[in-house]
Order: structure tokens, then C-alpha cells, then sequence
């Protein structure tokens, strides 16, 4: 229950970045009115948008070619020209070491 609360709580931030008016490339395969579906971030950013959804991203070894990390961000927020900004949303009304971890995590990785 908790997670679908989750879920729709994501929708909603969607849903008012659509309603504003900005450009969203959601990553996957989901059936969303007013967005653009593209199969990766690579893809998502040839397009340019001001909000991409559902961000995979993964971070490979210094070392060799393993992945060692891999999550998918909520959103990333256009905040330049080839810059964005990791956005996680959460239903606590408190910040969690954890989430703040996992948001730095993401930022690094992307």
C-alpha cells in the first residue's frame, strides 16, 4: 500500500510538470499522455527535455567494465544547458540520511 502511495504521489509531480508546460521524456515503457517515450537516458538527452522521468543509471568499476551501482532516479530536472539535477521523491516529511545518500549516489552516477 505504501508503495503504490508512492507511486501516485510520483504521478501527481509528473502530471503538474506536464500541466506546466515543460518537456518530459520518460525512460521505458510507460503509458503516459503528453510525453515523449524514448529506451534510455542516452536517448532521453538527444532530445533535449526539461524533465526526464524514470532515469536508469548505472555506474561502472574504475577498475573494469562491472557495474557496481545501479538505480533508477524519479526525475532529473533541467537546470542548464546539458545540466540536470537529480529529483526523488518521497512521502516522508522527513529527510532520511538514506534518501540523501541515495540522491547523492545518483548524482554521482550521472
Amino acid at each position: 500500500m505504501l508503495q503504490e502511495r508512492g507511486r501516485n504521489f510520483e504521478k501527481e509531480i509528473l502530471n503538474q510538470y506536464i500541466a506546466d508546460g515543460l518537456s518530459v521524456c520518460v525512460v521505458g515503457n510507460y503509458s503516459i499522455t503528453g510525453v515523449q517515450q524514448v529506451n534510455s537516458i542516452e536517448e532521453a538527452l538527444q532530445h533535449n527535455p526539461d524533465i526526464i522521468y524514470q532515469a536508469r543509471l548505472e555506474k561502472e568499476s574504475s577498475t573494469n567494465s562491472d557495474i557496481i551501482y545501479r538505480g533508477t532516479a524519479d526525475f532529473l530536472k533541467k537546470i542548464g544547458q546539458n545540466q540536470y539535477e537529480v529529483i526523488d521523491t518521497k512521502l516522508s516529511s522527513e529527510t532520511k540520511v538514506g534518501a540523501v545518500l541515495q540522491v547523492t549516489l545518483y548524482s554521482d552516477m550521472f
